[in-house]
């Protein structure tokens, strides 16, 4: 092992790869949001090649090259898109359901793609405890933000998507409004959903500063 007397702080250690389920996780994902009508297609930078290697039902995916390696394709938070199809806690559950019943080809297929990754890890956890020393290694793994930063940020996101879909259904409620008393003014339209919306933008104001 390598006595490296340097005070710097050695950089986080590899992070740990995909399990057996995590990479039928990612899989199953997207098959879910790719296959909904209302699914936009989205290119990654680059794209995985490797499709026909895939079963059968996941050969149509557009995928990301490396798409089950941990870290590789992580987006920066402004770089996100949200697709509207399902939200988080239902696609966990779905995909835990699918799982359940999950294919023998689908499965050897994950399998064969996690123990890649596990060897992988290996060999780069063996450099690092040779560099940085077995002692970094338990100590400095991958960077994370506090825990109320980040539940900060969920609450935050969460929100946002309420008042996207208040938004809209304000939109709705003084179009349906305005039909039924037979009003087709536009200007009036407009107006009437401003002061709706800034009602509710000042409800969500008072939201946010509580966060």
């Amino acid at each position: 092992m390598s006595t490296n007397m340097s005070t710097t702080k050695p950089p986080p250690r590899p992070p740990r790869p995909f399990t057996l389920y995590n990479v039928y996780f990612q899989l199953e994902r997207a098959y879910i949001i790719q296959t909904h009508p209302k699914y936009n297609v989205e290119l990654p930078e680059r794209v995985d090649t490797n499709a026909s290697s895939r079963p059968e039902k996941y050969r149509r995916l557009i995928l990301p090259a490396d798409w089950y390696v941990v870290g590789v394709n992580r987006k920066k938070r402004k770089d996100y898109t949200i697709h509207g199809i399902i939200s988080f806690s239902d696609l966990s559950k779905t995909i835990s359901r699918h799982w359940k019943t999950v294919d023998d080809e689908t499965k050897k297929y994950c399998r064969f793609l996690a123990d890649l990754e596990l060897k992988r890890y290996n060999k780069a956890m063996a450099v690092y405890i040779e560099k940085y020393g077995e002692a970094a290694a338990r100590t400095h793994r991958v960077d994370k933000k506090p825990k109320q930063k980040r539940k900060e940020e969920i609450e935050r996101a969460r929100m946002e998507e309420v008042r996207r879909i208040q938004e809209g259904n304000t939109r709705r409620n003084v179009e349906e409004m305005l039909s039924q008393q037979g009003v087709q003014h536009t200007n009036l339209q407009q107006s009437l959903y401003k002061s709706h919306k800034d009602s509710f933008d000042r409800d969500i104001s008072q939201c946010f500063d509580g966060i």
